[in-house]
């Protein structure tokens, strides 16, 4: 579990990298991964990246976000194919949702 005690909580540049942040920490402290493994992973994907400026915006959470798929395929909680539908519906419905709306995408088998 993260130490809240000792942990900066500034604000996030987008609300979507505080989602990831919160997404990922809530999987790690529900044991589906350690918090160490995924930082050895994200400073990686970030060496791999090889982004000029890795300064907690886009760039940082887009390394994160690859990062945390990575992971979550390699704990068998998804597979690459199901995630790359998901990836698919959620892309497509964000391009015919109206300016202003929800995003909303049904994820249930057809």
């Amino acid at each position: 579990m993260i130490d809240q005690n000792n942990f900066d909580f500034k604000s996030f540049e987008k609300p979507w990298h505080g989602q990831i942040f919160a997404i990922t920490v809530s999987l790690s402290e529900n044991k589906v991964f350690k918090w160490s493994e995924f930082s050895k992973l994200l400073a990686d994907q970030i060496k791999m990246d090889k982004t000029e400026k890795q300064n907690g915006g886009d760039d940082y959470f887009f390394s994160w976000i690859k990062a945390l798929e990575n992971l979550i395929i390699k704990k068998n909680v998804v597979d690459q194919t199901k995630l790359n539908i998901t990836k698919k519906k959620w892309k497509d419905a964000f391009l015919t949702t109206p300016h202003g709306h929800p995003v909303e995408i049904n994820l249930k088998k057809r």
